[in-house]
């Protein structure tokens, strides 16, 4: 897989945990690690680490990514509503792979809680790490190696269309035209133009349009608001 893969953590409180992720990651050059607001001990021990990006919130860490990839083992109503297993996603994540300015993100939440609805919310895929009914869990650490690992030892990157996929940012900025149109022709969903918004921006993440087909796919609602 050649474009870049960032590990985000997001709160993470643990610098046990940091500083395992991080040999992780080093051992298997699957990708480099981000830090979302993190506890004191570990902004203390671990953030002056060279190889470790910390950021305030999501959304900024998330910059300049084209796809989200949450790690969580809940279900719900207030969560995604179809959960991939690991396999998918790295066949996935393949094919979209080869453009050295793109990044996919695999984000996982912090030790006690797991990730938040809101920050779930910001990602466009879930993940699901098989364990056992009475240890459901993995240790932060472990999730990240195991993934790595499995990124790691994946087949070589598969050949995709010319164009980049667009960044999470610029599907954002089509869904604005594109969820105005819908309601301006009456169409109207249970969950509300939010509800709306995050199913076409999961949808369109998974797929990883270029810039031409973005804009193209945008035309169609845009044309039928008439």
């Amino acid at each position: 897989m050649n474009a870049p893969l960032r590990f985000v953590l997001c709160r993470p409180q643990d610098d046990r945990n940091v500083s395992a992720a991080l040999d992780a990651l080093r051992a298997t050059g699957a990708g480099e690690l981000v830090l979302v607001d993190p506890g004191a001990r570990v902004r203390d021990r671990s953030c002056s680490a060279p190889a470790v990006r910390v950021f305030e919130s999501l959304g900024d860490a998330l910059a300049g990514s084209d796809i989200a990839v949450a790690l969580t083992r809940r279900r719900g109503s207030r969560r995604k509503s179809v959960v991939f297993s690991l396999d998918e996603i790295i066949a996935l994540l393949s094919v979209r792979r080869g453009h050295a300015e793109r990044a996919a993100s695999f984000v996982f939440g912090n030790e006690p809680a797991g990730l938040s609805v809101e920050e779930l919310s910001r990602c466009n895929v879930a993940v699901s790490i098989p364990a056992a009914p009475d240890f459901p869990s993995l240790n932060l650490s472990h999730a990240v190696a195991l993934v790595a690992w499995t990124v790691a030892t994946a087949d070589g990157a598969r050949t995709r269309r010319a164009g980049p996929p667009v960044l999470l940012a610029d599907i954002d900025r089509a869904l604005c035209e594109i969820v105005a149109a819908l309601r301006a022709r009456g169409y109207r969903v249970q969950e509300g133009p939010q509800g709306m918004r995050t199913f076409l921006r999961d949808v369109l993440a998974r797929f990883g349009p270029d810039e031409d087909e973005l804009e193209y796919f945008a035309r169609l609602f845009v044309a039928a608001r008439g």
